[in-house]
């Protein structure tokens, strides 16, 4: 109970010294009408409309997409770029000094002078950092919520899941802002060194995902050289079954086409299919160990990147995309000019990629290094001379 006493004082000192600065209430106004976005941007059966003025987006209209899908999306997309940048800068700017701060105007002294123990003392003002975050993500939800039950006819529970992921989100930010501040007791220090940090993590995640495109692209040419084959020998197969001699002239057209067709497909795996399948081999003998690297060293780094995708995952309805058949067929597979479909395929396979990669790998592990820097930070806070 004392300990309970202890950290909700210390939250509420927090919070006060937040109130008080002009940055506070201006962040809350933003995230509020950044959440009433959805207000401007209407469905029709065959389109959009924005402010009222119809646009011609017919992939977007209700006929295609459920109005639940279409906000839902909707909100990822604006809460991808207002929650994971402009918020989550204005929250870093706000709390980057609630260490260097307290060190600085002598507070500490007081604080330390208290029974209470420094390591609750520094995790209370990283949980005050984390409640002035939760309160910008609540305004924007709420403003959403309702602008988008108004605006589409319906509400979306589902929009509250942004809460948890944007905190989880900030919290690896914040720790690791406030480990800087311990280190430097600095409060410019300790917020150009955090965003250096989520520029660096920004840069692993666009680094591996430009590897995991090139293995996939790789892996397709490979599979491609494959097909080819086994399409051949079924038509051999099916050329082996007409009969040796007939007078029938189906049967003759038949094979004459079968023959037409294996003799192309031959030639396209002698001269293109198979020195492409060499050649990818030889890449991906370097390209995918170099690729393993890069995701063993994300592994063991917050994932800024996937844990916000998390939020677009539970929004989006699975039956939205599209699926096209995979055209296996022979003809299909020799045409040199089918290009775009192979890119097609590289980027089905790269969403599948990342759609596979469990929760547990991208929040397990980004808290793991989550506790590890809070623990450098708590250690260093409680041995440090103030």
């Amino acid at each position: 109970m004392m300990l309970l006493r202890q950290v909700m004082t210390i939250l509420w000192e927090t919070q006060i010294g937040l109130r008080n600065k002009k940055l506070f209430w201006l962040t809350l106004i933003l995230s509020f009408l950044a959440g009433l976005i959805p207000l401007a941007i209407g469905q029709t059966e065959y389109g959009i409309t924005l402010f009222g003025f119809d646009l011609e987006e017919a992939t977007f209209g209700s006929a295609v997409v459920e109005p639940k899908v279409f906000y839902g999306l909707l909100f990822s997309l604006i809460g991808a770029f207002w929650l994971t940048w402009i918020a989550s800068i204005l929250g870093l700017v706000s709390t980057s000094g609630l260490v260097p701060d307290l060190i600085a105007d002598g507070s500490i002294e007081l604080t330390v002078s208290r029974p209470v123990r420094r390591t609750v003392v520094l995790l209370s003002k990283f949980l005050g950092g984390l409640l002035f975050m939760a309160g910008q993500v609540c305004v924007f939800t709420l403003a959403s919520f309702f602008a988008i039950g108004i605006q589409g006819g319906g509400f979306i529970a589902e929009l509250f899941l942004a809460l948890p992921i944007v905190l989880v989100f900030f919290s690896f930010l914040s720790s690791f802002c406030l480990l800087m501040g311990v280190l430097t007791r600095s409060t410019i220090a300790s917020l150009l060194l955090t965003i250096l940090f989520w520029f660096f993590l920004f840069l692993l995640h666009q680094v591996e995902g430009t590897g995991l495109f090139f293995v996939a692209s790789q892996d397709i040419k490979i599979e491609r050289a494959e097909r080819i084959e086994t399409q051949l020998e079924v038509r051999r197969e099916e050329l082996a079954t007409l009969p040796a001699d007939s007078n029938d002239a189906d049967i003759e057209r038949k094979r004459q086409t079968l023959v037409s067709r294996i003799e192309r497909a031959e030639q396209f795996l002698e001269t293109t299919a198979n020195p492409q399948r060499e050649s990818a081999e030889d890449n991906l003998s370097w390209l995918r160990p170099a690729h393993q690297g890069v995701l063993a060293l994300k592994t063991v780094l917050p994932k800024t990147a996937e844990t916000m995708s998390l939020l677009t995952r539970q929004l989006a309805d699975s039956g939205l995309a599209v699926e096209e058949e995979d055209d296996r067929s022979l003809e299909s597979l020799i045409t040199t000019s089918d290009g775009q479909r192979e890119m097609e395929m590289v980027s089905e396979r790269l969403e599948e990629e990342f759609a596979e990669r469990s929760v547990l790998w991208i929040l397990g592990t980004s808290l793991a290094f989550e506790f590890f820097i809070l623990s450098i930070a708590c250690w260093r806070f409680s041995r440090r001379d103030f």
